[in-house]
């Protein structure tokens, strides 16, 4: 565990930021969390020193204000608190303005709205630390693309591994490449309409698909011919079967178009989801459990990786994951960004993380250090 703590009793480890973004304006670095998951009201801080780790909370009812220490250039050695539901900001040009609510919560910033933020070059990075007992807490880090795209990362993030915890590990995760941003830009950008509308703000960031439906840049009914054609080939003779905690839930159409799921002497009806839906990781059954939800984020995915009438496999494991996105409709979005990503892991929407694809393990117990870079923008 560490030892050393900050001014508000927090443990605190190595924290190195390395801007390797080669813009004009130097970084600004913006992290926030929490010290009560159960009640953040009241209970949320951000970090005010970055070399000793020290924190402070915020006040509610703020107007927008800049957030972000710095400016800083070059290679950062400085100290990362022990906070859950954390996120680790990079802005170039200005710090972000953040206005917070009545509980003291801070309003995160908007990819895809008009604001003092949105001509800023920025993204984020998510995290918690977790301490569940004296001996024992876990830091999860990921990057993240479930609202847009902007810079790219590479997190790394040293302990101790959960399966033998006295086996010391670093996880990587992000992109690798100081040619990751660029190659992303220009393919969506060759994909042409809509996937290339999807590009904002002077070519500051890509949204993703559902951010980019409610500014009208983006159809609607991008997959709706697709799930069609799949509501009609589950209705003969094909099946999908889903196996969960060694049961096989097998699945069909019906006449109404929902998906229908036996197994475990449990019924599951799920209505045909909407593009939007599919976007939104908003798939939902009846009745709704944990056996139910694993079968919507299945099918979620299974719709935006365009496997389903395609293969057998449901949804198709990684180790198959070539099979993605090689059918239309194709998830532009999602598959460019995958082609960067080390191991080609990304988190492009939340049903990404069925059949591991967002990445795999991300958890370290009793963290030692934690290191973000910013490759080339």
């Amino acid at each position: 565990m560490a030892t050393e703590t900050n001014n508000i009793g927090r443990q605190v480890i190595p924290f190195t930021i390395v801007d390797n973004a080669g813009l004009s304006s130097p970084m600004f670095v913006y992290l926030y969390g929490t010290t009560n998951p159960d009640k953040p009201q009241g209970n949320t801080y951000y970090l005010s020193n970055l070399k000793t780790g020290d924190c402070t909370k915020f006040q509610p009812n703020k107007p927008a204000q800049g957030y972000g220490l710095g400016p800083y250039g070059g290679t950062q050695e400085g100290k990362f608190p022990q906070l859950d539901g954390i996120r680790i900001y990079i802005s170039y040009f200005h710090q972000l303005q953040v206005p917070t609510n009545s509980d003291g919560i801070p309003q995160a910033p908007s990819a895809d709205n008009a604001g003092p933020n949105f001509e800023l070059i920025w993204d984020f990075v998510e995290a918690t630390w977790h301490v569940y007992t004296k001996d024992r807490s876990v830091l999860h880090v990921n990057t993240t693309q479930v609202d847009a795209f902007g810079l790219a990362f590479k997190v790394e993030h040293s302990g101790y591994d959960p399966a033998k915890p006295e086996r010391r590990i670093t996880i990587v995760n992000g992109f690798d490449s100081n040619t990751a941003r660029r190659a992303i830009f220009d393919e969506i950008t060759q994909e042409g309409p809509p996937w290339s509308k999807l590009i904002v703000a002077g070519g500051r960031r890509v949204l993703m698909p559902l951010k980019a439906m409610d500014k009208g840049l983006f159809p609607k009914n991008q997959l709706d011919d697709y799930i069609a054609k799949v509501v009609k080939f589950y209705q003969k003779d094909n099946k999908l079967v889903f196996n969960y905690q060694n049961v096989d839930y097998v699945g069909t159409t019906d006449s109404n178009g929902n998906f229908v799921f036996l197994g475990g002497g449990k019924k599951y009806s799920i209505p045909k989801p909407t593009t939007r839906q599919c976007y939104a990781q908003d798939i939902r059954a009846n009745p709704n459990d944990g056996v139910s939800a694993a079968i919507c984020a299945a099918l979620g995915a299974s719709f935006l990786r365009s496997t389903l009438m395609f293969y057998d496999e449901f949804p198709v494991p990684q180790n198959l994951r070539r099979y993605f996105y090689r059918e239309p409709p194709v998830c532009q979005y999602a598959r460019v960004i995958h082609g960067q990503g080390i191991d080609y892991h990304a988190f492009c929407y939340g049903y990404d993380e069925v059949a591991g694809d967002a990445g795999t393990n991300r958890d370290v117990v009793n963290p030692t250090s934690i290191k973000l870079t910013i490759n080339k923008a």
